[in-house]
């Protein structure tokens, strides 16, 4: 006598829905954090030296509204970086900011990614991002990627 599965075809159908269900939401979220929030989005670009941006608003670019107020080790010797965000647009808009944590040397110590929601025009924003990995003497924090989206 063959043995026969307690699950059969309904486990199959729903296991591929639940595929395509987390593989639509993953291209949602790579779509709205790489996107402008108007027109069509772009690769990511950057000057020579500021961050990484998927915007193509060169009239308001993203990184000019997040600055570096602080950097330093928490109580638990994770880097700490104290950003402030205004929003420099028309609209009230959502930030993804990616700061990196290197020496003095330049060499990278670790990466903290946060998110600002629903930042109003005019509106400043401070808030603080980190990483998990335990560093001892001096760090740098540097902006390297900023991500605008009209809210």
């Amino acid at each position: 006598m063959a043995k026969t599965s307690r699950f059969g075809r309904g486990c199959l159908v729903g296991g591929c829905l639940g595929v395509l269900l987390v593989v639509g939401v993953i291209v949602a979220i790579v779509v709205a954090v790489g996107g402008s929030g108007s027109g069509p989005s772009s690769p990511a670009s950057s000057s020579a030296s500021g961050p990484l941006t998927g915007s193509n608003n060169t009239d308001h670019p993203p990184a000019a509204d997040v600055t570096v107020a602080g950097c330093e080790t928490n109580a638990a010797k994770f880097p700490v970086a104290h950003l402030e965000i205004r929003n420099n647009t028309s609209k009230a808009s959502t930030y993804f900011v990616s700061v990196e944590f290197t020496n003095p040397s330049g060499t990278r110590l670790g990466e903290g990614i946060v998110s600002s929601a629903a930042v109003t025009p005019g509106q400043l924003v401070k808030t603080d991002v980190s990483d998990i990995v335990e560093v001892s003497g001096a760090i740098q924090c540097r902006v390297t990627r900023v991500d605008r989206v009209a809210a």
